[in-house]
């Protein structure tokens, strides 16, 4: 019994490290790379949040945060290579401003904020948009073919985030807990990776996750 006690809490304890921030360190080098990638072609493109103005509750928020603000900088870029791929030719650097993104309204303009959907949108808004590139820097996985989680692993296992923040950890020997403290386990049956809590299943597709444990086979 104490054993498991202590289980939990180190899993709780794994789950709040990564509960109040939208990147973890393995994203945040990911992302980095990205950018220095993306900057030989779009080093010019201005970021869509500039906090000279710091007007809007994203823009407070953003320029209160490294990680949203250089994600917002990836996100901006992205916007201006879809686009001048979409027409075959290059778009002004300078003018080609969140304006011209449709979604920016529905996704990024509510007052408050979201900061869940936030986090999520992000993510997957700059992984759609970086597809043709072969870029992915971040990890999600994809429910008949919609992203609806977000990855994030490292030595413990695997945190999976939807786009309300409900968190599911997915550890290395098959166990499983959520953001709500019910517990459960996990297996991988060769097509998706499955979660089991409670009657509720879970089941998405995840290409670049790899949790390598034979025991978590179905």
């Amino acid at each position: 019994m104490k054993l498991r006690v202590l289980l939990l809490v180190a899993i709780f304890g794994f789950m709040h490290t990564l509960y109040a921030q939208c990147l973890d360190e393995n994203e945040k080098k990911k992302l980095i790379d990205t950018i220095q990638y993306v900057d030989e072609f779009y080093v010019d493109v201005p970021n869509y949040i500039q906090c000279d103005k710091n007007q809007t509750s994203l823009e407070k928020l953003v320029c209160q945060d490294p990680d949203y603000l250089q994600m917002f900088r990836l996100l901006s870029q992205a916007n201006v290579y879809v686009s001048e791929n979409a027409i075959g030719s290059e778009v002004n650097h300078r003018d080609f401003n969140k304006k011209n993104m449709k979604y920016w309204k529905t996704s990024f303009d509510s007052e408050p904020i979201n900061v869940d959907h936030l986090c999520f949108e992000l993510k997957e808004d700059t992984n759609s948009k970086l597809y043709n590139a072969g870029l992915f820097p971040y990890k999600m996985g994809k429910l008949s073919g919609k992203y609806v989680y977000f990855l994030q692993e490292n030595k413990h296992g695997v945190v999976v985030t939807d786009r309300d923040g409900y968190k599911v950890y997915m550890g290395k020997n098959c166990d499983v807990v959520d953001s709500k403290k019910q517990t459960g386990r996990w297996y991988n049956d060769e097509t998706y990776y499955v979660i089991e809590i409670g009657d509720t299943k879970i089941d998405f597709i995840a290409d670049e996750l790899r949790i390598e444990n034979v025991k978590c086979k179905m």
